[in-house]
């Protein structure tokens, strides 16, 4: 008996898969090694165990040996490969030649090989499979119980998703989640880290699930009934006024949009509303103009709604009105945890974080001043998403990923 390779992931966990092969002899024995002290012949099966036959004629020797060629750990129900290959080799004696008490295995066949796909469970509990295999051109057969045990049931991670389109929920509720865009080589989308995701473009989606430690990730769901396909929506102030601009590249029952603003993130009006084109199929660009912007910092968005009533909305753009244009740097942007901020003469007392719903969360992170112009700011205890950092009267958004 051999084992072809197989490719296991070993990680610390509670639950053990262990497969077990006994091998029992149903004819003609092999009882060679008790007789001449040689190995098997190169004919015979691999790793077999012979000195549990001790036999002085010709038949009457039944071997019965046990092997252990599976033993390995997991947590995670998706992380046990999904079966593995046993490969049998090799015959049993075509005869014997019996003279003065002495034996002798002959195999005039060409030994023979069967491959057995197994099935790997993950519910705890026994199974128990039997195989039988003859040796080309040789009298030999032989019997192959193979026994399953599986210690504790492992977790699965549960990765349904229910759709009402354009919004999918993950079934799972004791997990953590990223979703993730299929149309992007699967990469993680900013801030949608929540049970439920709502798309704001059609394509298709995905969500990577984590529970007691494992994850696994669903399969992909496509969404195709959003209004629009909204490729930008950008503002720009442009002296006294703020200019915006939007690129649409599709269009469905598109009845109109609206730019809205807000000077705390709580609070929006609507400033202007815009025809949309019905259905399009063809890149449509928009602008629109605030002829009347607040002072100080404005936060403004586009809501796009249907001719059933259905919207969505962009990013936020922030604009500060009557702030002069510092020169600013921030990178890495995304980023995982730590930004530096670069600029002439910038001081921790001119920084403020602030998320979308314009609370204040500064005094949540730790500021390092680096030199004169650069400062260090530490995000590693925002959750991930997307943030406002004002730097004096400059506001520049950031992502935490």
């Amino acid at each position: 008996m051999g084992l072809l390779s197989v490719l296991c992931l070993n990680v610390y966990g509670q639950s053990t898969i262990t497969i077990t092969i006994t091998e029992v002899s149903t004819t003609i024995p092999d009882c060679d090694l008790a007789f001449d002290g040689n190995s098997d012949p190169a004919w015979y099966w691999t790793g077999d165990i012979d000195d549990l036959c001790h036999e002085t004629v010709c038949n009457g020797c039944t071997e019965v040996v046990s092997y252990e060629i599976f033993n390995e750990t997991y947590v995670c129900a998706n992380d046990v490969p999904p079966s593995i290959s046993i490969t049998f080799g090799g015959c049993e004696n075509d005869g014997t030649i019996c003279g003065g008490g002495t034996f002798e295995g002959i195999c005039e066949g060409t030994p023979a090989s069967r491959t057995d796909v197994i099935n790997l469970p993950t519910t705890a509990g026994n199974s128990i499979r039997t195989f039988q295999a003859n040796s080309t051109g040789c009298a030999g057969t032989w019997r192959y119980t193979l026994n399953i045990n599986v210690s504790n049931t492992l977790f699965n991670v549960n990765t349904n998703v229910t759709e009402t389109d354009p919004t999918l929920t993950a079934s799972s509720s004791a997990s953590s989640w990223q979703w993730l865009d299929c149309n992007d080589g699967y990469s993680a989308i900013t801030g949608e880290t929540g049970q439920a995701f709502t798309a704001t473009d059609n394509g298709s989606y995905a969500v990577e699930v984590t529970g007691s430690g494992c994850i696994d990730t669903s399969n992909c769901v496509l969404i195709t009934t959003l209004p629009i396909d909204l490729l930008s929506f950008k503002a720009k102030r442009n002296n006294s006024q703020v200019d915006f601009e939007w690129i649409t590249v599709t269009e469905t029952n598109n009845d109109y949009f609206t730019i809205e603003r807000s000077a705390d993130l709580n609070r929006w009006e609507v400033i202007k509303v815009i025809d949309g084109a019905g259905n399009s199929n063809e890149l449509r660009e928009y602008k629109a103009t605030d002829d009347a912007p607040l002072s100080g910092i404005s936060y403004y968005r586009l809501k796009q709604t249907d001719y059933d009533g259905e919207f969505s909305y962009s990013e936020v753009e922030v604009i500060d009105q009557f702030s002069s244009q510092q020169d600013i740097g921030i990178y890495p942007n995304p980023t995982n945890d730590h930004i530096t901020i670069e600029g002439s003469n910038i001081n921790i007392k001119d920084i403020n974080v602030l998320d979308l719903n314009g609370q204040n969360l500064t005094s949540q992170l730790a500021i390092f001043q680096r030199s004169q112009s650069t400062l260090e700011l530490d995000l590693i205890n925002l959750e991930p998403g997307i943030y406002f950092v004002m730097v004096g009267s400059g506001v520049y958004k950031v992502y935490r990923e």
